[in-house]
């Protein structure tokens, strides 16, 4: 069962772990608090599970660099 979590947070459920997702979005933007960047951030965890957010883009990096080479990871860079 999945665990509430503020809208914030980055979000995952029990069936991350399943790995039911095709792939994994990475959202790396310096502006991740402003109103209209929450409000896509809603739009996006309605038709995706796996999202990941980030402000520092080293950070980010280690992230990209430690998943699988057969994972499918989508990056959207704002901000």
């Amino acid at each position: 069962m999945a665990t509430a979590m503020s809208p914030n947070d980055n979000f995952y459920t029990a069936d991350d772990d399943m790995r039911l997702e095709i792939f994994c979005l990475v959202w790396l933007d310096a502006n991740s608090n402003a109103k209209d960047t929450r409000d896509a951030e809603q739009k996006l965890r309605s038709i995706i599970n796996h999202l990941k957010k980030f402000q520092d883009v080293k950070q980010c990096q280690k992230f990209i660099e430690e998943r699988s080479k057969n994972d499918r990871i989508s990056i959207i860079v704002s901000g």
